[in-house]
């Protein structure tokens, strides 16, 4: 066998490198636990004498996060992007602490600069779009979720995408979502009333209520009021099927005598109910208890008026009728707005006089539908583009002084660091 006096030295070496990076890992695995396991005062204490080190922000960021300490998070988070601005991790941990503390423009922006890093995150295109829908940017959401193309991973987001969806008009599209939704959890509320709506408009009411009431089913000891209105809504879509109105009439009843505090919704919906049944004298009371409890109530003010006009109270409906239209008078003008920009869709100084009525109101997340409506004919219309983008950030901006974001399930732990 050939002399190879070069071989023993380089296996030394080779021993010695490996220990070297062995030991590494060792210490890095010990520094992860002691990050992961220290008090935060102790962290803090740290950051005073490392105050650039990331995965000491990294991990401090996100045990106040945990703690529901959000702004500090926050704080901390900037700073660390502010270290490592090409960090995907860095900028979507931002846009995790920048939600819960209410700062949607910051949110919105970190996530473009993830998707500007890394342009197939479909978790954070989605949740991108979770912050559009709750600022009322309803295209801006389904553009979102048409980029990511992960129904899957849509429809965790429970009602988010199915009701963007269903407020463009993608009415079959928002329903098999929908389902999805409903098949991956059926302990969120809000997905039910998205399906409710979807029902009636797609006149699948019976569907419908048969996934309502299986979730009933599943909690028969929670009233949820709700859930129930909306199933009773249901129920009276389909008042031609012989067992609708009774059983909507059993339920009411039922949630109404288990409900500490009264609710007006449970008496409308029971006086609804009567009436359908050609029950009026007996729909009368429920009905004006529920304009007691919510004087404002369009719906029971007018089902009332019905009730006194078939029992031939012409004075006590003459008066209902003052009532309303006095109800009227404050949204009439905005009503006349969007009428007419309904009916003339081409007459952009139509579409704007509402963008600006609804500004007024505060209705920014509308407004710039309105503006998205009519750049999808005339997209190259740069004074409405310039309008739509000034909806979108009062909108995103109003959506800041509400407060904390809702967002997605992501467990609030560091699954790397930077």
């Amino acid at each position: 066998m050939p002399s190879r006096p070069w071989l023993r030295p380089l296996l030394i070496v080779a021993a010695i490198v490996g220990i070297i990076f062995g030991l590494a890992r060792i210490n890095q695995a010990m520094r992860l636990n002691h990050l992961a396991s220290a008090p935060t005062e102790v962290l803090h204490q740290e950051l005073q004498s490392r105050p650039d080190d990331v995965d000491l922000l990294y991990h401090l960021a996100y045990k106040h996060l945990k703690s529901g300490e959000n702004e500090e998070a926050f704080q901390l988070m900037q700073r660390l992007v502010r270290l490592q601005p090409q960090s995907v991790n860095a900028w979507y941990g931002l846009a995790r602490c920048a939600a819960p503390a209410g700062h949607a423009l910051e949110t919105v922006e970190a996530y473009r600069r993830v998707l500007a890093l890394d342009p197939k995150n479909k978790r954070a295109r989605l949740a991108l779009g979770q912050v559009y829908a709750q600022a009322g940017l309803y295209t801006d959401a389904v553009r979102e979720y048409d980029l990511a193309r992960d129904t899957m991973l849509a429809a965790s987001y429970g009602d988010t995408f199915p009701r963007c969806l269903l407020r463009r008009g993608r009415l079959q599209e928002a329903w098999d979502l929908a389902q999805l939704s409903v098949a991956m959890n059926l302990k969120q509320e809000d997905i039910f009333l998205v399906i409710e709506e979807l029902g009636h408009r797609l006149k699948r009411e019976a569907e419908a209520e048969a996934l309502l009431r299986k979730r009933l089913n599943l909690t028969p000891q929670y009233p949820e009021p709700v859930l129930r209105h909306a199933m009773a809504r249901l129920l009276l879509a389909q008042s031609e099927a012989p067992e609708a109105l009774p059983t909507a009439e059993v339920m009411l009843r039922a949630l109404i005598d288990r409900e500490e505090t009264p609710n007006g919704e449970s008496f409308y919906y029971l006086g609804r109910t009567l009436m359908a049944r050609q029950r009026w004298r007996e729909a009368q009371a429920p009905l004006e208890r529920a304009v007691q409890l919510k004087p404002g109530y369009r719906e029971a003010l007018e089902a009332l008026r019905e009730v006194y006009t078939r029992q031939g109270d012409r004075e006590r409906a003459a008066r209902l009728q003052a009532r309303l239209a006095r109800l009227d008078r404050p949204d009439a003008s905005l009503q006349r707005l969007r009428a007419a920009a309904r009916a003339r869709p081409e007459d952009r100084e139509a579409q704007i006089a509402l963008v600006r009525a609804l500004q007024e109101k505060g209705l920014y997340g509308e407004a710039a539908e309105v503006c998205e409506t009519f750049l999808e004919r005339h997209s190259q219309d740069a004074a409405m583009v310039a309008l739509r983008d000034d909806c979108r950030y009062r909108a995103l901006t109003a959506l800041s002084r509400r407060g904390r974001l809702r967002m997605e399930a992501d467990p609030v732990t560091p699954a790397a660091t930077p």
